[in-house]
């Protein structure tokens, strides 16, 4: 069977179905997360040909968010242990992107964790980020595979301010 692998940074390898969603997975820990998320550790990834995440249970119960229901997590959550921060990514490949009822599962779901919580939607082009635009919700970010160095910010105006 052809899958695509990702090796954990404790040297665990998991398999992922090929297609655009196991790949979009793969850049997103080999793009996104060291340049956005640095030191942080997979602990949950969605397969798509499966209703299977792979989850790392303790890391997750000490976090205090509940793992007896796999099907409404994120299709990838990674921990930063240093700054105790959860990121929970959507790929456009799997849910979709973040809008508004995503967006108030995914807070009910963790709603009890001790990590501060940061939501991003990915996409694996900015051609399949333009179809889906109107359904981002505000005050989250998006990252696009293809321009792996940049996050686009769907937030308020705190971010306003001269660029040098």
């Amino acid at each position: 069977m052809d899958f695509l692998s990702i090796q954990l940074s404790d040297r665990t390898e998991i398999h992922l179905s090929t297609g655009e969603h196991g790949a979009l997975v793969r850049e997103i820990q080999h793009e996104f997360a060291p340049r956005f998320a640095p030191g942080s550790a997979l602990i949950c990834v969605g397969n798509a040909s499966e209703e299977v995440n792979h989850l790392y249970r303790e890391s997750l119960a000490k976090l205090r968010v509940p793992v007896d229901q796999q099907h409404d997590m994120p299709d990838v959550v990674n921990h930063d242990a240093c700054r105790n921060r959860l990121y929970l990514i959507e790929t456009a490949t799997g849910h979709g992107p973040i809008d508004g009822n995503r967006r108030d599962e995914l807070a009910a779901r963790f709603a009890g964790s001790s990590a501060s919580l940061i939501y991003f939607t990915d996409f694996p082009t900015r051609a399949v980020m333009a179809r889906h635009l109107a359904e981002i919700a505000w005050k989250f970010d998006v990252w696009v595979a293809d321009a792996p160095e940049h996050m686009i910010h769907f937030v308020e105006a705190w971010l306003l301010g001269p660029r040098n």
